[in-house]
């Protein structure tokens, strides 16, 4: 059985993806670039897991040392 057809382990992501993004949402206090942030790496972690892209070694360092720039530079 594939992951995503477990229940039981869907319920428990999903319930864990809710208390992050609400925590990020609560400490962040209006700021947007944390969630961009998390929505950022959550995104490169399910493209690289699922096999659908793989950013090459450089690439992939370079993104991921801008994500915490993100989410510390405040948006207009």
């Amino acid at each position: 059985m594939q992951p995503w057809h477990n229940r039981e382990l869907r319920a428990a992501i999903q319930e864990n993806q809710s208390a992050v993004i609400a925590r990020i949402h609560d400490e962040a206090a209006g700021a947007r670039g944390p969630m961009l942030a998390y929505l950022v790496l959550e995104d490169l972690k399910l493209l690289e897991t699922l096999d659908y892209h793989q950013r090459p070694g450089a690439a992939r360092d370079s993104l991921l040392t801008d994500i915490p720039l993100l989410a510390t530079t405040p948006l207009n």
